[in-house]
């Protein structure tokens, strides 16, 4: 027997993979996926449960096993974790693996950078226009993003590689050769993090006597995902009076006239300056307000209309001129980074790891989230300076991104039972800078009770975090015509976007572009159950509309290359779209590859190569399947009426020039 063949007969984990990868090999001829890229075969064979599976990467010397997170802690549970009095249903710790409440903020372009630690499903739209489905044949998506604005990943549905747990237990071993149950949970999560580019900051945590992976990273839109998770929960935070003695002050809840006082004994206030922020005060008070990676706006203003005598201007060695330099694009600056991720993802779509790419992508991957983060930070700022024009921005409510100087709240208090890590409650700040109360959160990191002399005191401590005060709308990934570029020009309209009073029977997002569609007034805020998906083109005329429905579909043949109906169907609504899942996706394309079948060619698939030459195209059978291909998209958006019909059937192609 082989020595690493041997490790994994010394403990449950091992034996336990050892039975999943027979499986899987037994299951090879059966349920195996045989693909051929770039003439060499690649094999991914799992089982139905799609709780785990190999893929023989090209580019690494081995087969590579992934197990599901949420069934691996299922078998610790159940395996593992010692029951009670030998009571199986009795465990002395449980661990929570619950897929729909277990949730992490991503980002669009979040990605991991290493497939030998973990791998989810995803989809990506690069800069380029191309469209990628990652590991389409597992059944459990990680993206959820139905009604939210933002994205979410489900923690239990991501995969880790099952050398890299076996290789984190054999390393982790203490010099009697055992590893606690804490170390292995949170090797995973160290794996998650540093392979995503610690966005997140995923880690155990210990709930009474239930451990649960918990992210320190916010959720921006916690209220409502509470609320669909279950309708009768509540999202009123606790109030803690911190300081005052007296009458509730006009506008409280409360009456005013009831004496009042709170039983916090104590409380301290620190701020915590590290060498990082204070480098980022350092310039960022002083040169444009901004570093790359940090968001000092808030900080850029601390000392406005303050002139330094002795050093009134300063230039930085690298302008080479007196002259100001022209603004650059945040895709100019971070083009490096975008760059990288087009290759790697491409790579990773042939299931292909060439260490170059992986390499170049690892080291950027710092640097392409924060491009993601400073792009919805100037499209959200926007937005917001749009909807009320006369909004100082100097009294703009601290950043989204850490614009403001971070402290720790610790309070005292008599002994109160029920509280979490991590649960947020708020407290009276008035104490605090003006701007601070109406931007901050806190979310408790501990809890300590000490019964002494008769009393039970509670300790709680907490860090501030800021409110989002903006609505996210928009990345890389949105859908129905965005493309590479800055913010769009057009004015946030009142009232809620309609898909027939707008004129935007496709549903078109403003284009990422100071170029917008012909005809376009405006945009709207769109809703879906209450929660906003973004902003929806306002067009002047209905003609206008569909002609910008259908030069932005023309655009898929002739400029992108999308020829079938799975690949514009992938591009136009891909999951993790505000609004719009993977499942959902899915579904679409095979809706409308029914549609094309019953009014087109009944041998049509969502694969078959279709041909349209945009408005040089004079082949009327192309004409024809391009006219149903938009019909059967508008029957799905809501937008085909018979006036939209009528329209369509006498489109003119030409003037998509």
């Amino acid at each position: 027997m082989a020595p690493e063949e041997s490790k994994k007969y010394a403990h449950e984990i091992g034996k336990e993979f050892i039975r999943i990868q027979d499986e899987i090999s037994i299951t090879e001829l059966k349920e195996g996926i045989h693909l051929s890229k770039n003439s060499k075969n690649i094999t991914i064979n799992y089982t139905d449960s799609k709780n785990y599976f190999a893929i023989n990467w090209i580019g690494l010397d081995k087969t590579q096993y992934y197990i599901r997170l949420g069934y691996f802690l299922e078998f610790l549970q159940l395996n593992i974790i010692p029951s009670i009095n030998s009571d199986t249903n009795v465990r002395l710790l449980k661990i929570d693996y619950d897929i729909s409440t277990n949730l992490i903020y991503t980002l669009p372009l979040q990605l991991s950078s290493d497939p030998q630690v973990c791998i989810f499903k995803a989809q990506y739209i690069t800069t380029t226009g191309q469209s990628y489905n990652l590991f389409p044949f597992i059944e459990d998506d990680f993206i959820r993003s139905d009604n939210f604005a933002a994205n979410y990943g489900q923690i239990m549905n991501i995969y880790f590689s099952m050398d890299y747990i076996l290789n984190e237990i054999e390393s982790k071993k203490d010099d009697k050769g055992k590893i606690s149950l804490y170390t292995i949970l949170n090797s995973l999560c160290q794996g998650w993090n540093s392979s995503t580019g610690n966005y997140n900051s995923l880690e155990p945590v210990l709930e009474d006597t239930t451990i649960k992976l918990v992210d320190s990273v916010a959720l921006p839109d916690r209220d409502d995902l509470l609320k669909e998770l279950n309708a009768e929960a509540s999202t009123e935070t606790a109030f803690f009076d911190t300081f005052r003695y007296g009458t509730y002050s006009t506008g409280d809840k409360k009456d005013p006239n009831i004496p009042h006082a709170g039983f916090i004994r104590d409380l301290s206030f620190n701020t915590t300056v590290g060498s990082n922020l204070a480098t980022m005060i350092t310039i960022g008070a002083t040169y444009k307000g901004y570093v790359v990676g940090e968001d000092a706006t808030a900080l850029s203003r601390m000392n406005a209309g303050l002139v330094d005598r002795f050093k009134e201007t300063i230039s930085f060695p690298e302008t080479g001129s007196s002259e100001a330099e022209p603004p650059q694009t945040l895709e100019v600056k971070y083009q490096a980074a975008i760059t990288s991720f087009n290759t790697y993802v491409d790579n990773l779509s042939r299931y292909e790891i060439l260490k170059e790419a992986q390499d170049d992508y690892s080291s950027l991957q710092t640097q392409l989230l924060e491009y993601e983060q400073a792009y919805q930070v100037q499209i959200a700022f926007q937005d917001y300076i749009t909807k009320d024009s006369t909004i100082n921005q100097s009294s703009l409510p601290a950043s989204a991104n850490g614009g403001f100087l971070p402290f720790d709240l610790s309070l005292t208090m008599d002994g109160l039972s029920g509280m979490k890590i991590y649960q947020k409650f708020s407290a009276d700040t008035n104490f605090l800078p003006t701007n601070y109360p109406e931007s901050l959160e806190f979310i408790i990191k501990g809890i300590t009770h000490t019964i002494s002399d008769n009393q039970w005191i509670t300790n709680i401590e907490s860090f501030a975090i800021p409110k989002n005060p903006f609505a996210i709308s928009g990345s890389l990934r949105s859908s129905g015509g965005y493309g590479s570029g800055g913010a769009d020009n057009l004015t946030l309209l009142p009232e809620k976007y309609i898909i027939s009073k707008d004129n935007n029977p496709f549903n078109l997002r403003p284009l990422r572009s100071l170029n917008q569609f012909n005809g376009s007034i405006g945009k709207k805020e769109g809703f879906n159950k209450g929660s906003s998906i973004g902003s929806f083109v306002v067009f002047d005329t209905l003609q206008n509309g569909i002609r910008a429905g259908m030069k932005n579909l023309s655009n898929y043949f002739t400029e992108y290359k999308r020829d079938t109906i799975s690949k514009i169907i992938n591009a136009y609504a891909p999951g993790g779209t505000p609004g719009q899942s993977s499942s959902r996706t899915s579904n679409y394309v095979n809706l409308i590859t029914t549609y094309m079948k019953t009014n087109y060619d009944s041998s049509i698939t969502a694969d078959t190569k279709l041909t349209f030459n945009g408005a040089a195209e004079t082949n009327q059978n192309n004409i024809k399947m391009f006219k149903i291909l938009v019909k059967g998209i508008l029957n799905q958006e809501g937008g085909l009426t018979s006036e939209v019909e009528k329209a369509i059937n006498s489109f003119v192609i030409s003037s998509l020039n």
